[in-house]
C-alpha cells in the first residue's frame, strides 16, 4: 500500500471509530516501545551518524501524545500482568531500549521522568567493560570519515560497494550493507569476521577511528558502571543484551550461547548489586535453543523485535515489541503504537524494497 493511500486510510479509520474500538479490543494487552539511540543533535560533536537517532524534542512530542491514550508502566509491572500475578491495567505500555547508550540517561530521561515514564535498558557488557564502540557504529563513523572510494567487498559471494552518491546515497547503502551482511552470513563468528574486515578497511583508509572520541561523543558512547549504579531506581532498570550484542539464534556453540546469556547475566548482577530478568536479544534473533538458555539462566521474560502487542498468558520469553516511529503525524503514531499499523501491514503488505547490492 502506498504511503499516501495508507495515510488517508488511517485516517478515515480513526474518524470512523475504528482506532477507539481496536484498543478498546486490546485494552488488557500490553504495548512494549523499543528505541536505541536518543542523543541531543544540539550537543556538540565532530560528525553525525547516518543511523538516525531519536532527539529529545521528538520523544517528548510522541510520548505527550502517546500519554493521551495510554498508561506508562514499569517493564516489571508489565511482566507481572503478563504472568497474571496482578491485574491488568487499561492500556498499559512500557519502554525499553537497547543497547545501553550513555544518551539514553543525559538526554532521554529527563523527557521519560517528566512523563512518569519508567524505562527499561538494555546493556552489552563487553562494550560497557571495555569501552569500546558498537560495530555498527564503528562503520558508520569510519565510512563518513574515509568516503566509500574504491571499497569493493564480497559479502557471502555476493558484490558489494558502498554508494558515493552523497550523504543520502551513502545512508542507504549503509543500511543496506547491514541487511546483507545479516542475511548472508548465518554463523556468528564468520558474520563477525567479515564485519571487522569491512570497518578495518576503512580505518585504515582515512587514519581515523571512533574509539579515539568514543567516551567524549554524544552519539555512540555507551554508560560506564558508576553511572548504571548510581541511576538505576525504580524508574531505571537494567536488563542484558548479551556480552557482546551477538546473534544468540547463530550461534552454533552451547558454549558461546550460554556465555553470552549467562555472562552477560552474571556480570550485571555482580556490578550493580541487582537481580538482572531480563534479555534483549540483539536485532531479535532468537532460537528454541536460545529461549531455552535463558529460561534455564533464570531470565524471567525476554524481548524480540517481531512486531505486535501482547496478551495475558503469552509466552514471556518471546515478547514482541513496537519501535517508536519516525512520523510527523500522530494518527500514524497512535496506528504504529497500538498495533492497528502491524495487523494492517499483514492484510495488505508492502512490497519489499531492492537492495543496493551489486
Amino acid at each position: 500500500m502506498k504511503k499516501e493511500a495508507r495515510a488517508l486510510l488511517l485516517k478515515l479509520l480513526r474518524s470512523a471509530g475504528v482506532f477507539a474500538a481496536w484498543r478498546q479490543l486490546h485494552r488488557d494487552d500490553i504495548v512494549i516501545l523499543m528505541l536505541h539511540g536518543t542523543a541531543d543533535p544540539k550537543r556538540p560533536s565532530l560528525w553525525t551518524p547516518l543511523r538516525p537517532q531519536f532527539s529529545p524534542e521528538y520523544i517528548d512530542r510522541c510520548l505527550e501524545v502517546i500519554g493521551r491514550h495510554y498508561r506508562f508502566v514499569s517493564f516489571d509491572a508489565a511482566v507481572a500482568i503478563l504472568k497474571g500475578k496482578i491485574p491488568p491495567v487499561e492500556h498499559g505500555i512500557a519502554v525499553t531500549l537497547d543497547d545501553g547508550y550513555r544518551s539514553n540517561i543525559v538526554d532521554a530521561l529527563p523527557v521519560f521522568r517528566k512523563h512518569g515514564v519508567p524505562a527499561t535498558i538494555f546493556l552489552t557488557v563487553t562494550n560497557v567493560e571495555t569501552r569500546t564502540p558498537f560495530w555498527f557504529d564503528r562503520l558508520d563513523y569510519a565510512l563518513q570519515a574515509s568516503g566509500p572510494g574504491d571499497g569493493s567487498f564480497e559479502i557471502g559471494g555476493v558484490p558489494f560497494r558502498f554508494s558515493g552518491d552523497g550523504r543520502d546515497g551513502l545512508a542507504a547503502s549503509y543500511a543496506d550493507f547491514r541487511g546483507l551482511i545479516k542475511r548472508e552470513y548465518v554463523h556468528e563468528k564468520e558474520f563477525c569476521r567479515k564485519v571487522e574486515e569491512v570497518i578495518t578497511h576503512f580505518e585504515r583508509r582515512s587514519g581515523r577511528r571512533l574509539s579515539d572520541i568514543f567516551e567524549d561523543d554524544p552519539w555512540s558512547a555507551l554508560l560506564d558502571w558508576g553511572e548504571i549504579v548510581g541511576c538505576q531506581g525504580d524508574d531505571v532498570r537494567f536488563g542484558s543484551h548479551t556480552l557482546d550484542h551477538h546473534r544468540v539464534g547463530h550461534l552454533r556453540r552451547g558454549d558461546d550461547l550460554r556465555r553470552q546469556l549467562i555472562g552477560s547475566k552474571e556480570a550485571i548482577e555482580e556490578k550493580t548489586g541487582v537481580p538482572c530478568r531480563y534479555i534483549a536479544y540483539p536485532d531479535g534473533d532468537c532460537s528454541e535453543r536460545a529461549v531455552k538458555v535463558a529460561r534455564e539462566a533464570g531470565y524471567e521474560a525476554g524481548v524480540t523485535t517481531e512486531e505486535g502487542i501482547n496478551r495475558v498468558g503469552c509466552d514471556l520469553m518471546t515478547l514482541r515489541r513496537i519501535a517508536l516511529p519516525w512520523t510527523t503525524d500522530e494518527t500514524e503514531l497512535l496506528a504504529r503504537v497500538s498495533g492497528l499499523s502491524d495487523a494492517l501491514s499483514r492484510r495488505f503488505p508492502r512490497k519489499p524494497s531492492k537492495g543496493a547490492a551489486a
